[in-house]
């Protein structure tokens, strides 16, 4: 059974590009002050807070739900 996502958001690319460059940005300010840095994206951000908010198995999907 094919997964889809929760939404009519085309694309996670943005949310991921923004998570992305957070983590490192902070990842980096926590190395300079001497301590660990951030271990976990889940810190900077939730999957919940980002345009598709999960996927989900369908059984019978359209077709034009199978394109991307």
């Amino acid at each position: 059974m094919p997964k889809l996502g929760f939404s009519s958001s085309d694309s996670e690319k943005e949310d991921k590009r923004m998570i992305n460059r957070s983590f490192r940005r902070k990842s980096k300010q926590q190395v300079k002050k001497g301590k660990d840095p951030v271990m976990d994206k889940n810190e900077i951000m939730t999957a919940w807070g980002m345009a598709k908010d999960g996927k989900r198995y369908v059984a019978n999907p359209s077709p034009k739900r199978m394109r991307k």
